[in-house]
């Protein structure tokens, strides 16, 4: 009885998604796909193709299957023509969008949102609308253009507000969140990340909550609470483990890396990316891979094993200029430029260049917390070039931009430079 079998690998497929057995649910929609072309003759086959499609692409996400995935949606638009659907169809390319964003085409990935966001319009879908703004705010924040992608954020907000669902309006907020961090001090997105807690709990929704952990992390990183960063990242590791989530397991690896290298503990924090590198390798999430890759040639940097951290950086070099990644691609362009300050012979054009480009995505984000990261950047620098009244400004601007945004005494990151410069000047008299 194909029917009931179409319906019941559904019923069951979606009761192992939500307790997060997604390998589990994964195989009773492909069994419900194979039935498709056995469903009896008056059953619209059409739509059972992108309802399955939609289902199978939710479970593969977090498995990280993003190639097959495409073949999914791909064979369910074709086999689908001449069916007036727009809330299926918008769904459809939603998730197409989602997954390509998710392999680095980011601008196949809008083309497709777009195309959704369209579709929603015409069927009043608010949910499908209010995922594709989401999925956009993403895209927009990944590139460094954070107005924008505030605008997309908020719209999400605002349609999945309309709907009620917790899981929905938590993940929109926490993504709202992501970008209000790297825009103002913690006093003033407070409030944001208070309300996402909150819808979190009520929806029980770890996948959620694995990410809240990854913004709160980031948050400490950057205000210099390190030990406590190691701490919520590891936590944030265990839950993405326990519930399967590959994508979110890489960046908690490479955030857990950072926590450690900034906390003193090196050889846990190459301990934690390189296994996070290998995590990534089999994910095959580009822009997961590309953060550990620069906390991998951070630490080895730090360590001055300077011939090794060159590989790593060049390749996350290499992937943050393919995609114009915004502050990743400022962020690997500062680490490559102070591994050749660290090289020899000097190559000075080329690190003038590289910390050039770097000025100029601060200026596209307009963050005030990728400005710090940047003076600090630039500060190692001009201490290796023997720079020191130029490293002397950056760390006094930098004091200015961390008291702007709350944090008073700066950070050990600051005042380690600030160490290095000092004996810098004893020794140059």
């Amino acid at each position: 009885d194909p029917e009931r079998g179409y319906r019941y690998h559904h019923l069951a497929g979606n009761r192992a998604a939500l307790s997060y057995a997604n390998r589990e649910a994964l195989e009773h929609f492909r069994e419900a796909w194979r039935l498709i072309d056995e469903l009896a003759q008056g059953h619209d086959i059409r739509e059972s193709r992108l309802d399955t499609a939609i289902r199978l692409a939710e479970v593969m996400e977090p498995l990280g299957e993003f190639e097959p995935t495409l073949v999914f949606l791909e064979e369910a638009l074709h086999g689908s023509e001449g069916l007036e659907d727009p809330s299926r169809y918008a769904w459809v390319y939603y998730w197409m969008g989602n997954t390509l964003g998710n392999l680095g085409r980011y601008d196949d990935a809008r083309e497709h949102l777009l195309r959704s966001l369209d579709l929603s319009n015409k069927s009043g879908g608010k949910e499908t609308e209010g995922n594709a703004h989401n999925y956009l705010s993403q895209l927009d924040y990944f590139q460094g253009y954070l107005k924008r992608a505030l605008d997309h954020a908020e719209a999400s907000v605002r349609c999945l507000r309309e709907i009620g669902n917790p899981t929905r309006l938590a993940w929109a907020l926490i993504f709202k969140g992501f970008i209000l961090c790297d825009l103002q001090a913690e006093k003033d997105y407070r409030d944001v990340m208070e309300e996402t807690n909150i819808w979190i709990e009520r929806s029980g929704n770890d996948r959620a909550r694995c990410l809240f952990y990854n913004i709160n992390c980031r948050n400490c990183l950057k205000t210099g609470q390190y030990k406590t960063a190691l701490k919520i990242a590891l936590e944030g590791l265990g839950l993405a483990e326990k519930i399967g989530e590959g994508i979110l397991t890489v960046f908690h690896l490479a955030y857990a890396g950072l926590g450690a290298l900034y906390t003193g503990k090196s050889d846990l924090a190459l301990d934690l990316l390189q296994k996070g590198e290998k995590a990534g390798d089999r994910v095959g999430h580009p822009l997961g891979l590309t953060h550990l890759r620069l906390g991998l040639a951070e630490t080895l940097l730090r360590l001055d094993r300077v011939a090794e951290s060159i590989n790593p950086a060049e390749a996350a070099l290499r992937f943050s200029q393919k995609l114009d990644l915004g502050h990743t691609l400022q962020r690997a362009l500062e680490i490559n430029a102070e591994i050749l300050a660290n090289a020899v012979p000097l190559d000075k054009t080329r690190i003038d260049e590289m910390m050039e480009q770097a000025a100029a995505l601060v200026e596209r984000s307009d963050s005030p917390w990728y400005r710090i990261k940047h003076l600090m950047a630039q500060a190692r620098v001009s201490l290796k070039r023997g720079r020191l009244k130029a490293a002397r400004e950056s760390v006094t601007e930098a004091k200015f931009f961390y008291r702007e945004m709350g944090v008073q005494d700066g950070t050990d990151e600051l005042r380690s430079i600030e160490e290095a410069f000092g004996e810098l000047g004893v020794k140059g008299g």
